[in-house]
């Protein structure tokens, strides 16, 4: 099975415009909802170490604490509405909603209360208990004085003593039921429910006392209230008596006078011949205006008659009357349309009209004057009967007087039995309650001694140190992540540079028994990751990655330079231990392919890393070929890659700035674009010394080293800044890639080999 392989990705078919614009960075980036968990992943040590040690917190917490028992009983709420005592309308009492719950608080409090509290404590003699005893802070002459009293006599003792109880007692409602549960913790389980029970007990003692005190109360109040009582309904009754002697009130039972009788039928009198003179006018008035049609339907359904001459009578005879004239009428429009006015049958046609219409108009006014007849009688009965309604009115009003307070002491009378009948009702009610004493409470669950220690809970300790550790874990980690200013990301280390990447190199996994002659150290530390050179084939796919990546660079120059690889290269970073070197090296491998000649030269002449890691550190070199002291070529030819020269640092200067920016350096890089087809120079850091910038403006391109979660942001845009002012061509190569990262697959992709 072949080793699998990466491929270049599209790009490398472009043309170098159509490449240069699709490594442009993103102006903008979108939240990544995964990015959270990406922070988790990147800071997991963390939770390696808050969990666990949070977690062993908690367990040995919890085998620390004092066992504490808890011993509980539930008590339940009986409503009992028959034993109430309602002084008032027996209805509104029974309308009367029992309010359970303000029932059910008050009896929380007062079995928290100070009062039920010291009485347990005396029952049970708690205070000469080891738990309970009396341990003043200080230690003075009063408090070894209040130690020696008993209880009611010693405020300080009282006082902790009540602390000491009220901390392990629990009054709980329990939620949707008249249940309430009392609860008691102390590390004596024996002492817990004999607490539990005493306090339930005394409770339920003092409940039944209230019951029974509060019924005496009221039955002794009830016994002087129905002797008052009893006296003013003997008083009212006869004065009701007295007062229907004298009014002359007989009908009783109707509960009216014989007064108040005939000035009730008088008015119901004036009613009817008010209604009859009403009648009588509206007839008179329509039989003045002709209305004979309208007359009639009134007196029919009136039923109102009167007169000489009766609505039957009259009624039919203008009727017919009318409807000959309107016959008449008709004919003489025919006869007009067909003779003239002076033809015979029209001017007969117009007598007999004329003798037709006087015919009404005489019947008319018999009507006429029997209708006012009957009006002026109507209202002749009308004013009669009004005069007697005056005269009976006058007679009521002299009553009225009597009737209102003969009225007044009935009411009086009434509600005095009343009330006096229903105290006596309540009487005879609270006199069987006092007997009863019974209590709104009942015993559900007495506290029996529990078996197992409530306190400390271990499950609970172990799911709270396990969930807290995780917790504090991911705050510790995002709280790093924001301290943390180190490029992380491929969009980090772009908005950095504010440029587009030139490529990415993938993290070095290559394992300690690859041999030692092909191998090389990432960034000259003691770190023992090691990398093989980008031009050694190896079978390793680490080693492959890494290949491919340094081509992919290659690649990038290409394009970026119009076609063609700038001759000379210099490889830089903000700080050390960035990966300057090991780019240089293998970047100068990969440009040896296709039987190029390629100079590796190591310029950082205060530490030569690169000399260091080729073995040449004892050998002459770029030092002393820039002061003049060299006898032959300090170049040596890099045997494991045909093609590849290595010029050493030479000797260790302190202040090399001034060799890299003599007129000596820019003759060599003359002569080294003449002799050989790509010069790679590694340079010291950017930011701690100088020479790195000084030589910048002498090549033809500076690659800037980012070693991704090592750079810090702050360092690599200071760099950059420099650059760009010193009118340096840049570009931007991240190391050191996570190859398992989301970033590092975005750019790469994959492209496995198969085999054949």
């Amino acid at each position: 099975m072949p080793p699998a392989s990466r491929l270049l990705p599209q790009q490398v078919g472009l043309s170098p415009a159509t490449f240069a614009a699709s490594e442009e960075p993103k102006a903008a980036a979108s939240f990544d909802i995964f990015e959270p968990l990406r922070v988790i992943w990147r800071r997991r040590l963390c939770l390696y170490i808050s969990i666990p040690a949070v977690f062993i917190l908690a367990v040995a917490t919890s085998f620390l604490m004092p066992a504490k028992y808890t011993a509980t009983s539930r008590l339940q709420l009986v409503t009992q509405q028959t034993g109430q005592l309602s002084v008032g309308d027996p209805t509104s009492a029974n309308a009367a909603v029992f309010d359970s719950f303000a029932t059910l608080q008050t009896d929380v409090t007062l079995m928290e209360s100070d009062s039920l509290a010291l009485q347990v404590i005396k029952e049970l003699n708690l205070a000469d208990t080891k738990e309970f005893a009396f341990k003043p802070r200080l230690n003075t002459a009063e408090a070894r004085r209040q130690m020696a009293l008993p209880l009611e006599q010693s405020p300080l003792k009282r006082a902790e003593i009540l602390a000491k109880y009220k901390k392990g007692l629990k009054v709980d409602i329990l939620p949707g039921a008249r249940l309430i549960s009392v609860s008691y913790s102390s590390s004596n389980p024996e002492m817990a429910a004999a607490i539990v029970n005493k306090l339930v007990n005394d409770f339920v003692d003092y409940d039944i006392r209230g019951r029974y005190d509060a019924t005496i109360r009221a039955t002794t109040f009830l016994r002087r209230q129905l002797v008052e009582l009893k006296s003013e309904v003997e008083t009212s009754q006869q004065r009701v008596v007295d007062l229907q002697k004298e009014s002359g009130m007989f009908s009783a039972d109707k509960g009216q006078t014989i007064v108040e009788s005939g000035l009730e039928q008088l008015n119901k009198d004036v009613i009817t011949a008010e209604g009859n003179r009403v009648t009588k006018q509206a007839i008179y008035n329509m039989a003045r205006t002709g209305d004979v049609e309208a007359m009639a339907n009134l007196v029919g359904t009136s039923g109102v008659g009167g007169g000489a001459q009766q609505p039957q009578n009259w009624t039919p005879l203008i009727t017919h009357l009318k409807q000959q004239m309107d016959d008449l009428n008709v004919q003489y429009a025919q006869a007009a349309t067909e003779y003239g006015s002076a033809h015979p049958k029209l001017i007969e046609l117009k007598e007999k009209k004329q003798a037709l219409e006087a015919t009404i108009q005489s019947e008319l006014a018999n009507i006429t004057k029997s209708a006012k007849s009957d009006y002026e009688l109507a209202l002749s009965q009308e004013q009669a009967t009004r005069r007697k309604m005056v005269e009976q009115e006058a007679l009521a009003s002299q009553m009225n007087d009597r009737a209102i307070a003969y009225n007044i002491a009935k009411n009086e009378a009434d509600s005095s039995r009343t009330l006096y009948e229903a105290l006596l009702q309540k009487l005879k009610e609270a006199e069987v309650l006092a007997g009863l004493r019974s209590s709104g409470l009942n015993v559900v669950d007495p506290a029996a001694v529990p078996g197992s220690p409530a306190k400390p809970a271990l499950r609970v300790f172990m799911a709270g140190g396990l969930a807290g550790g995780i917790v504090i874990g991911i705050l510790l980690a995002f709280l790093l992540e924001s301290t943390d200013h180190r490029l992380r990301t491929l969009l980090e280390i772009e908005t950095a540079a504010q440029g587009p990447l030139l490529g990415v190199i993938p993290q070095d996994q290559l394992s300690r028994a690859s041999q030692a002659s092909r191998v090389l150290k990432a960034y000259g530390t003691s770190s023992a990751t090691r990398l093989l050179p980008a031009a050694v084939d190896e079978p390793e796919e680490e080693a492959h990655d890494i290949a491919e990546a340094f081509r992919w660079v290659r690649t990038s120059l290409v394009m970026r330079g119009g076609g063609g690889i700038p001759r000379t290269l210099m490889i830089a970073s903000a700080s050390a231990n960035e990966g300057k070197s090991f780019t240089a090296l293998n970047l100068a491998g990969v440009l040896t392919e296709n039987r190029n000649k390629v100079l590796l030269v190591d310029a950082d002449l205060r530490r030569a890393n690169l000399s260091r890691i080729l073995n040449r550190e004892s050998e002459i070199g770029l030092s002393e070929t820039l002061r003049g002291v060299t006898v032959g070529s300090p170049m040596v030819q890099i045997e494991s890659i045909a093609g590849l020269t290595f010029l050493p640092a030479g000797a260790i200067l302190k202040s090399p700035a001034e060799l890299l920016s003599s007129t000596k350096m820019l003759r060599l890089l003359e002569e080294w674009r003449r002799d050989f087809n790509y010069v790679v120079i590694d340079t010291p850091p950017l930011l701690p010394v100088v020479d790195a910038l000084v030589l910048s403006r002498r090549v033809d391109s500076v690659i800037v080293v980012a070693r991704s979660a090592f750079t810090q942001r702050a360092s690599i845009s200071r760099a950059i800044r420099l650059l760009k002012n010193a009118g340096v061509t840049y570009s931007v190569l991240a190391n050191d890639v996570e190859t398992r990262s989301q970033e590092y697959t975005q750019f790469y992709g994959r492209y496995e080999a198969t085999a054949r």
